[in-house]
């Protein structure tokens, strides 16, 4: 997975947050962050999505003023979008 990949993969991912959380969806920010990542920021929570070498994903949700959680995703898992989408959508709730 490439950089372009990634972005086109969170994309999807973004759809499916706010498909999932439509209660709190107008209040989500969505933005790349750096070549090879993007952020979606609610109040003071945030989740960054990042690809690593050897096309590893990690999902880092950072709550406000807590350690954050980090999960890996293998990329060729078919459920990656809802891998992604489902804790990112309940940690912005």
């Amino acid at each position: 997975m490439h950089a372009e990949a990634i972005q086109s993969r969170a994309v999807e991912v973004d759809r499916r947050v706010r498909d999932l959380a439509p209660e709190t969806a107008a209040e989500i920010v969505f933005e790349p962050s750096g070549n090879n990542g993007v952020t979606w920021r609610r109040n003071a929570k945030s989740a960054t999505l990042t690809l690593h070498d050897a096309g590893r994903l990690e999902l880092t949700l950072h709550p406000a003023g807590e350690v954050p959680d980090v999960l890996e995703i293998l990329v060729d898992d078919a459920d990656a979008v809802d891998m992604i989408a489902v804790p990112v959508a309940n940690h912005l709730r």
